[in-house]
């Protein structure tokens, strides 16, 4: 080994603990964001006056669960292309280094 393929070999090892960190923080926020939500339908649930003047609309609360969940899967639609190119960057980074070797 030499001092680059040292190099690229820590450059990759970092590259990979900090998308495996972006993940994870991408998957926290989505849970923080579905808390928000459900905290936020139980507060209009509690404030809704009991004379029924003002009412609630349950397609309103459908249509918020449905734009979080859209949102968790396009963020978990980027997270998977992610690890696609990272996947192809390595397996082209290996046939270089076969191709180099041959």
């Amino acid at each position: 080994m030499t001092v680059d393929d040292n190099a690229m070999q820590k450059l990759w090892k970092l590259t990979n603990e900090l998308t495996a960190q972006l993940v994870f923080n991408r998957n926290a926020t989505l849970e923080l964001k579905q808390q928000l939500a459900d905290l936020q339908a139980k507060t209009v649930d509690m404030t809704i006056p009991v004379s029924g003047e003002v009412a609630f609309n349950g397609q309103e609360h459908a249509d918020i669960n449905l734009r979080i969940a859209n949102e968790r899967l396009v963020e978990e639609n980027l997270q998977l292309q992610e690890q696609v190119k990272e996947y192809e960057r390595w397996m082209e980074f290996i046939m270089t280094k076969f191709r180099l070797q041959n």
